[in-house]
C-alpha cells in the first residue's frame, strides 16, 4: 500500500470519527431538548398557577430565561456544526498539502534519474 493511500486512509478514518462524534453530540443536545420539553409540559398547571401569583415584572423574567436556554441550545449544536466543517475543511487541506509534499520529491527524483 502507497504511503499517500494511507495518508488518505488515516485522514479520512479521523474525519469520520469527528463526523460521528458530533452526530452524537447533536443527537443528544436534541434527547436533552426534548426530555426539557416533556418536564416543561407536564409541570405546566403548577408552572401556570405560581406564574399568576407572581407580578408582571417576575414572569417577563421567567420567559426570558426559558427562551435564552433554549436559544443556546440551538446556538450550541449550530456552533458544533460549524467548527466540524471547519475542520473537515482544514484535515482535507492538511491531507492534500502533505501528500503533496511527499509525492513531488519521488517524481523529481525519478525524473533526474532518468536525464
Amino acid at each position: 500500500m502507497r504511503i499517500a493511500t494511507r495518508l488518505y486512509l488515516g485522514f479520512a478514518i479521523i474525519l469520520v470519527l469527528m463526523l460521528g462524534l458530533t452526530a452524537y453530540g447533536i443527537f443528544q443536545v436534541v434527547q436533552v431538548d426534548n426530555r426539557l420539553t416533556k418536564v416543561n409540559q407536564q409541570d405546566s398547571v403548577e408552572q401556570r398557577q405560581a406564574i399568576n401569583d407572581l407580578i408582571d415584572y417576575q414572569e417577563a423574567s421567567i420567559a426570558t430565561q426559558v427562551n435564552g436556554v433554549i436559544d443556546e441550545t440551538a446556538g450550541f449544536a449550530a456552533g458544533m456544526l460549524l467548527i466540524t466543517v471547519i475542520a473537515l475543511i482544514a484535515g482535507i487541506i492538511i491531507a492534500y498539502t502533505t501528500v503533496q509534499r511527499m509525492v513531488k520529491p519521488s517524481v523529481v527524483n525519478l525524473k533526474t534519474r532518468w536525464l
